[in-house]
């Protein structure tokens, strides 16, 4: 029972929530923890050092905090990771429309405005994690049409050399000359060149099979 809760506590979505406040921290986290994986932060300082070790999917980050203000570190975080990567909402207690367009403009996925609507929040969590998986779907989509075209294209690469072996060895069969040797030689080596580029796109993608929708399946696409 207790490896089971394991599994199903790491499958979990993660939230970085990085909030000065320990009351509104603490009931973000008190609404969260349910249905994700919380990591939670009272400052700015080691928030970076913090997504590249627990790799979040989403960080909720307050607006005004007394080392380093949120939109600072938004800046920060936006020099390494992008809005697909890693999406941002924003907790400001200001409501100005220009703050809020600011941070925006800057990087923010969304924005969400204190006392906190914690239903609300949930909903822009929920939406954004959708969002982002939806995306990174499509680029494992685009993924595999490139290693399809790519095995197409190395399929019509070894017909040639694999012809002219073909035909080195129909010519051996009849008169066995030095030309028609080296021939077949060169034709094969390349074969075995593409064969090897076949294998290298392979070694980088492991391809997985995940259930989709009821009993049928759909290829998934993984860094391995």
């Amino acid at each position: 029972m207790n490896n089971s809760n394991e599994i199903k506590k790491e499958t979990k979505s993660k939230v970085l929530i990085v909030d000065d406040s320990p009351v509104d921290r603490e009931l973000l986290i008190m609404i969260l923890e349910e249905k994700y994986s919380i990591h939670a932060l009272s400052s700015a300082q080691s928030c970076i050092e913090t997504i590249e070790a627990v790799k979040p999917d989403i960080v909720l980050l307050d607006v005004v905090m007394p080392d380093i203000d949120g939109i600072q570190l938004l800046i920060n975080i936006r020099k390494k990771w992008s809005q697909v990567e890693l999406p941002i909402i924003m907790i400001t207690a200001n409501s100005d429309s220009e703050d809020i367009t600011n941070a925006l403009n800057l990087g923010a996925n969304d924005y969400i405005t204190k006392p906190v609507d914690f239903v609300v929040a949930l909903k822009r969590i929920e939406t954004h994690l959708g969002i982002i998986s939806a995306a990174k779907e499509m680029v494992n989509i685009k993924e595999l049409a490139t290693v399809s075209a790519m095995i197409i294209a190395y399929n019509h690469e070894i017909q040639n050399p694999l012809s002219i072996a073909i035909y080195a060895c129909d010519a051996l069969e009849k008169k066995f000359t030095s030309s028609d040797l080296q021939n077949l030689k060169t034709a094969l080596w390349r074969i075995s060149d593409v064969i090897i580029k076949t294998e290298k796109i392979f070694e980088s993608r492991a391809v997985e099979y995940e259930k989709y929708v009821q009993d049928t399946k759909m290829i998934k696409l993984n860094n391995s």
